[in-house]
């Protein structure tokens, strides 16, 4: 008979796995309380979460949530790092701790239920944030139209300078 404790565990594992998209399933050992804490802290500024539960109740909630199985990582002190929709600014805060204690270790890589290699977590870390994207994109649009507005604001000072010139002409003769 399973424990009630333990089901209610896969069904908060569960919804917490159908409400985040991105998953990074990683390995904690040799990180110490402090450091965990930290990483939370880091994790929970950046809008992600990070979560250690026992390997065979991440697989029943990922079955129960009809995701991928990921069988094949699950082993040995597991814990995930969710976060939803932006996946770089959780792969930043990973990455700078692996830079400087070479831990977490990273398992999986998984956005909208896909299962990427490992090395792609790097790519992902690397990648500007969407706030940095979009700030490029408003800049991008920006660009031209400032340029517009500057020469179409040169063509009227100089339409203003030239009837200047005429009203004076016609006052002078």
């Amino acid at each position: 008979m399973p424990n009630p404790a333990k089901i209610e565990l896969v069904k908060e594992l569960k919804k917490l796995l159908s409400e985040n998209n991105v998953q990074y399933i990683t390995d904690h050992t040799g990180l110490n309380v402090a450091q965990v804490s930290d990483l939370r802290r880091k994790l929970v500024e950046s809008g992600a979460s990070m979560h250690v539960a026992k390997n065979r109740l991440i697989k029943i909630a990922r079955a129960d949530a009809g995701l991928t199985p990921i069988n094949e990582v699950l082993e040995g002190p597991t814990s995930m790092v969710l976060s939803k929709d932006d996946p770089v600014p959780s792969a930043k805060i990973l990455k700078l701790f692996i830079d400087d204690i070479s831990k977490p270790q990273i398992k999986a890589v998984i956005i909208d239920d896909k299962v990427f290699d490992v090395g792609r977590f790097t790519e992902i870390a690397n990648l500007p944030g969407i706030d940095q994207l979009r700030a490029q994109f408003v800049g991008g649009i920006a660009s031209p139209l400032t340029g517009f507005v500057t020469g179409l604001s040169g063509i009227m000072r100089g339409f203003a300078v030239a009837l200047s010139a005429i009203a004076e002409k016609k006052q002078a003769g």
